[in-house]
């Protein structure tokens, strides 16, 4: 019986650990309502925290076309230049798959100089 017991705990503590690790979130960027031309993203992205495993969406009316890119650093994203970039989202839905700093610009280059272009920093 108590061996019984003891494997049960075992496997609780084993359950709740991989709950926690497996929790992702969904980000919003823009909010329930999305992007907006007067959309601020830097107040967006304060006090926010963004994990591995993790997705943001990025919701706004534009053309297909107008996918979301990663490029390699801060001056690719300052200048909008997105012509050689690490990766493109068709979708607009993005997987944060790594730690580190992330740069994530509108293919779009006049919505990136808009704006539309964000640093997301990913624990």
């Amino acid at each position: 019986m108590a061996a019984n017991l003891l494997l049960l705990r075992a496997f609780l503590a084993v359950v709740a650990v991989a709950v926690g690790v497996s929790g992702e979130t969904h980000h919003f960027v823009g909010g329930d309502d999305g992007l907006g031309p007067d959309f601020n993203l830097t107040s967006w992205i304060e006090g926010r925290v963004f994990r591995v495993g993790d997705k943001l969406w990025f919701k706004y009316d534009g053309p297909d076309e107008d996918m979301i890119m990663e490029v390699n650093g801060p001056d690719e994203l300052e200048s909008c230049d997105v012509s050689n970039p690490i990766k493109m989202y068709v979708d607009r839905r993005v997987p944060l798959e790594r730690e580190g700093l992330h740069y994530f610009a509108s293919g779009n280059v006049e919505n990136c100089r808009s704006g539309l272009k964000l640093i997301v920093p990913v624990q």
